[in-house]
């Protein structure tokens, strides 16, 4: 029976198969909705049909629901169907099969529990979705992509980067936040934004020993480095930030996340916030020596050499 069980688990691929269609078939606004909210209800299904099987394995024993409820000679799809019965009503916590042993009572408290977690997911989720249909552009960016992948052959892994990076330019994404933090410093006098760039960028900036030489000895000079000499860069998880071999043209440092950097020796370090990366290019003509990848959403601060030798 435990076999049988695990077997069940292969109709999770019924929700990998709905995602791929709806990746690739549907560009309209109401058709990704729809599906948004279809793919929900279809892996609710199938969580029934994996508790009903659970529940008939539990009440199989000696003793159990099926000897008290079932006839000899009822059949599968009668003993199926009491079971989907038995679970659905759990789920909403009516009690429909007489439980009484200690293995279905625990087996009828754990899919109470979990019904009650499906109803305030599925609430919050779909709040969520209607939410967000209406926010315009990314909506629009959305079926774009969608519509895209439909007319060219696009691998899945290309796909995923491309989803990755579309979600990014959206209102959660790494790359809108930090728009919105450009737009916010612009709106900003000149003044104010010299010591907010000091605040965001200095303590990072003071992890390589000779800028906290410089910010202690001459202040003003840190201060111009944190506001002309510095940009931020966002790496989206698994990205490539640079290859070795690449001319560099800035020193970098992890302001957050987590990144990896393969060298030419292939040994791998993992680069963390607060630390830098080809401070050499800074005092002389550089290549990159490795490869480093982003293992997460970072971002990282670039101080430029032309501007640093000025």
């Amino acid at each position: 029976r435990g076999f049988r069980l695990l077997r069940i688990l292969r109709a999770a691929r019924v929700i990998a198969v709905a995602m791929k269609v709806t990746r690739v078939l549907l560009w309209d606004a109401r058709q990704v909705v729809l599906a948004h909210l279809v793919m929900p209800l279809l892996g609710l299904g199938v969580s029934i049909h994996s508790l009903a099987c659970l529940c008939y394995t539990v009440g199989a024993r000696p003793g159990g629901w099926v000897e008290r409820e079932l006839h000899n000679d009822a059949s599968e799809i009668s003993a199926y169907m009491t079971s989907v019965l038995g679970v659905t009503s759990q789920l909403y916590g009516v009690k429909t099969l007489p439980f009484q042993s200690e293995q279905e009572l625990i087996f009828a408290t754990v899919v109470s529990v979990f019904g009650l977690l499906v109803a305030i997911l599925f609430v919050c989720f779909s709040g969520f979705l209607f939410k967000t249909v209406g926010k315009g552009p990314s909506q629009n960016l959305t079926c774009v992509y969608r519509k895209f992948l439909k007319e060219h052959s696009i691998g899945d892994r290309l796909a995923c980067r491309l989803r990755k990076h579309l979600f990014a330019t959206t209102d959660e994404g790494i790359y809108r936040k930090l728009d919105d933090e450009v737009k916010l410093f612009d709106a900003l006098p000149h003044s104010l934004q010299l010591e907010l760039h000091k605040e965001l960028r200095g303590p990072v900036l003071r992890s390589a020993g000779f800028f906290s030489d410089v910010s202690e000895f001459c202040p003003s000079c840190f201060v111009a480095l944190c506001d002309e000499a510095v940009t931020s860069s966002a790496i989206l998880a698994h990205e490539i930030c640079f290859y070795e071999g690449d001319v560099c043209t800035a020193m970098r440092f992890v302001e957050s996340g987590h990144l990896r950097y393969l060298s030419s020796l292939m040994t791998e370090t993992q680069v963390n916030p607060h630390m830098f990366l080809s401070e050499a290019v800074l005092w002389t003509e550089w290549d990159f020596c490795g490869t480093l990848v982003a293992l997460q959403d970072s971002m990282v601060l670039l101080l430029h050499q032309d501007i640093f030798v000025k």
